[in-house]
């Protein structure tokens, strides 16, 4: 979705796939995470980034709305939360929210 608006998009199959993505000099503007991932939380990921990138902001996504939508951890940090199902236009607006700008070479 994020791809067919222009956004450049590297995609992750779990937490540890997604700390290589960032080893490897590749750094996001925006990070979409689930909070259900294998081998390790969404929340879990999303803080051990924000140990190194404190500036990249986190849009969290689940099915599961009672894992995160009322956490204190989005209030703090430069954070949010979608519930699924949500729309092509939903997930579009809001990456463009959190950026604050049009789409960039960087990724999402």
């Amino acid at each position: 979705m994020l791809e067919l608006e222009g956004y450049s998009c590297l995609p992750a199959y779990d937490g540890g796939q997604a700390l290589e993505v960032l080893d490897s000099g590749r750094i996001p503007d925006l990070m979409v995470i689930d909070v259900r991932l294998p081998g390790m939380s969404g929340p879990e990921l999303a803080l051990r980034i924000h140990t190194r990138y404190p500036r990249i902001p986190v849009l969290f996504v689940s099915g599961w709305v009672d894992g995160l939508a009322d956490s204190a951890l989005l209030e703090r940090m430069q954070w949010a939360f979608l519930a699924k199902p949500y729309s092509p236009e939903t997930l579009v607006s809001t990456a463009r929210r959190m950026l604050g700008a049009s789409p960039t070479t960087n990724g999402a």
